[in-house]
């Protein structure tokens, strides 16, 4: 664990150079530096959660309270740009992570267009699927590619030679979702991974080819059965739910796919000071964790067999 100067690192970017990014509930983004120390780089104004660099090595910040921002990084005092927060002229709700295309198009979500972060429990218990993949494309257009996605969360842009495919995870239903983008299946949806025995958050893909996924929780059968509920009933019980807060268990989990959908890690341990996994980036073989709620970033070596 590394102890940081601020809680709930949601999401973490280790860069080429060794260095690692994270923003904090304060709206501070902080860069750890190779020798330990620990400075802020920016500030959003409101809460950072998913982190990316763009093509131009801006970097992309999903904040849930102010949209979709950009900063140059390399440049002192670099002012904040506002790249996306509304749609349709409604406000973006609870934008959550994103993923870059080689051609600038950003692909990013809004998790719910009922509930803002302080709320997460009840849209998930609830299960509202009013979460959305959205699309921002270079030309300033956003677009709504899916929408009705149970808690619309990580998304990770996979190129491949038949095509290419933005992945979605969807907390709420315990799914990825894939959306083809190019190549001749183009515009078609389908499931990447489903019955996921983890709840799915933050997308990435490592230096390793494959696709790491971060997990708050386990799969809880007793949601599954809530969500069946009529749709009164599960407004209440997220209501209680949400009033009650309950607290994260002392749990760390995290996942990795292959391109073709198979699960080849699953990660789970108990821990006492850790827990609440959100973010989960693999580089060079080093797994960095995130968490919504920690003062800290976890890592661990991984040495695949």
């Amino acid at each position: 664990m590394i102890e940081l100067p601020g809680s709930g690192p949601e999401d973490v970017l280790p860069e080429p150079d060794g260095t690692v990014l994270c923003g904090l509930s304060d709206g501070r983004i902080v860069r750890l530096e190779c020798d330990g120390t620990i400075r802020a780089i920016a500030r959003t104004g409101g809460r950072p959660l998913g982190l990316e660099r763009l093509p131009d090595r801006r970097l992309l910040i999903c904040d849930a309270e102010r949209g979709l921002l950009a900063i140059d990084t390399d440049l002192p005092d670099a002012p904040l740009q506002v790249l996306c927060d509304q749609v349709a002229g409604a406000p973006l709700r609870l934008c959550n992570n994103a993923s870059a295309a080689a051609d600038g198009t950003i692909w990013f979500t809004d998790s719910s267009a009922r509930y803002g972060l302080a709320d997460v429990v009840r849209d998930v218990v609830e299960n509202t699927r009013t979460g959305r993949l959205l699309r921002l494309d270079p030309d300033g257009e956003v677009h709504v590619v899916m929408g009705g996605l149970g808690f619309a969360n990580g998304v990770a842009v996979l190129p491949g030679p038949a095509g290419d495919r933005v992945l979605v995870a969807a907390t709420a239903e315990a799914v990825i979702h894939a959306v083809w983008v190019s190549g001749p299946r183009k515009g078609a949806c389908e499931r990447f991974a489903d019955k996921l025995p983890l709840m799915p958050d933050n997308l990435s893909v490592g230096t390793d080819g494959l696709i790491w996924v971060g997990c708050p929780s386990r799969a809880e059968a007793s949601l599954v059965r809530v969500h069946r509920l009529p749709r009164p009933l599960r407004r209440f019980i997220g209501f209680l739910a949400g009033r009650l807060g309950a607290e994260a268990k002392p749990f760390i989990g995290a996942m990795a796919f292959d391109p073709s959908g198979r699960m080849v890690h699953r990660f789970e341990m108990d821990h006492r000071e850790f827990r609440n996994v959100t973010g989960v980036r693999e580089r060079d073989g080093t797994v960095w964790l995130g968490s919504l709620d920690r003062a800290a970033l976890a890592r661990f070596d991984f040495a695949p067999s």
